[in-house]
């Protein structure tokens, strides 16, 4: 499997950095490190806040969607002398969390 979800099956992003995006479909960029397959690299994810709505249980959720184009190799995806398939891939999330 690319993505060796088998023993990696968490992808995590921590941000350093946020500030309003100058163009295109997202309003915010956000820079920090992103782990794929137990590896580090700084990342710029682009991003839109949806809005929030209410639980059941009283609990605000907040949504977001977005995308970030990583070079796949950097992560070990795939093999690097893949030459039907591209090194950037796009990654597209949405995301609802609480607080």
């Amino acid at each position: 499997n690319v993505f060796g979800e088998a023993l990696f099956n968490i992808i995590t992003f921590k941000a350093n950095k946020l500030e309003k995006n100058a163009s295109g479909r997202y309003k915010y960029k956000s820079i920090g490190q992103l782990s794929l397959k137990g590896i580090n690299k700084n990342t710029e994810i682009f991003f839109n806040y949806l809005g929030e709505s209410i639980t059941a249980k009283g609990e605000k959720i907040y949504t977001f969607d977005g995308e970030a184009e990583i070079n796949r190799t950097d992560f070990g995806i795939g093999k690097a002398d893949i030459t039907s398939l591209g090194d950037k891939i796009n990654i597209y999330f949405s995301v609802e969390a609480n607080q």
